[in-house]
């Protein structure tokens, strides 16, 4: 899978002072669109092209990347009921993404548990761009649109994994049907790991990459590793 391979091998980058990186979505497209992300350090050594910019409000790009994730996901996963997705960034281009598939009920699932919430059901999470432990919690209320439903889990991005778990594992808990999973980027090294499985089976999909930057050899020796298991 020598496409693959390269793709991990472009996963993680030396950091030489950059300011930016430029994403281009799709991948490789004749009708694709460049973002300029700014590189954040988010751990000692460890820098991470922020689409925060991007992603939230940014509505033309939206637009563009939920028309081409919706025909992946028709080809490779036929009908969808329900698309879940973690607060907050990722909503707005779920929204697009569900209006194109002609899905009715996005559900989000919160980060805190709210006064208004029936029986919340809680699973903790991880995530790169957060300190300390996390949960998404769902309303008992949304059971009924999960249950026995063809569900579609999205994020903006995955990256070491800890947000889509906990998505899969609420789908798990309220007898849904995972069909598969979409996201606009692969961040790192991580995803390719993590979700070797679903990527070789294509029950992951996804539009672009998203390198991160570092300093330490380590993480260049661990991409490496992960590279030859797509050799």
């Amino acid at each position: 899978m020598k496409s693959l391979s390269s793709l991990i091998t472009n996963s993680v980058k030396k950091f030489s002072k950059q300011n930016f990186y430029t994403t281009y979505v799709p991948y490789t497209s004749e009708s694709r669109i460049k973002r300029k992300l700014p590189l954040i350090e988010v751990k000692k050594n460890l820098w991470i092209a922020s689409n925060a910019s991007v992603i939230l409000g940014d509505v033309k790009f939206s637009e563009h990347a939920s028309r081409f994730l919706s025909r992946m996901i028709k080809k490779r996963f036929g009908r969808v009921d329900t698309i879940i997705t973690p607060e907050a960034k990722a909503i707005g281009t779920a929204y697009f993404l569900a209006k194109r598939l002609g899905v009715k009920k996005v559900v989000v699932a919160r980060k805190s548990v709210k006064s208004y919430m029936k029986n919340p059901i809680v699973v903790e999470t991880k995530s790169i761009t957060t300190k300390g432990e996390q949960i998404l919690v769902i309303d008992e209320i949304e059971r009924s649109f999960i249950k026995n439903k063809r569900v579609l889990t999205f994020d903006d991005v995955i990256s070491t994994g800890g947000t889509l778990k906990s998505l899969k594992s609420l789908v798990r808990i309220l007898h849904g049907k995972l069909v598969g999973t979409a996201c606009v980027w692969l961040e790192g090294p991580w995803p390719w790991d993590v979700f070797e499985d679903e990527i070789k089976e294509g029950r992951l999909i996804w539009l672009s990459i998203l390198p991160v930057f570092t300093l330490e050899d380590e993480l260049f020796s661990y991409r490496d590793e992960v590279v030859k298991k797509y050799e």
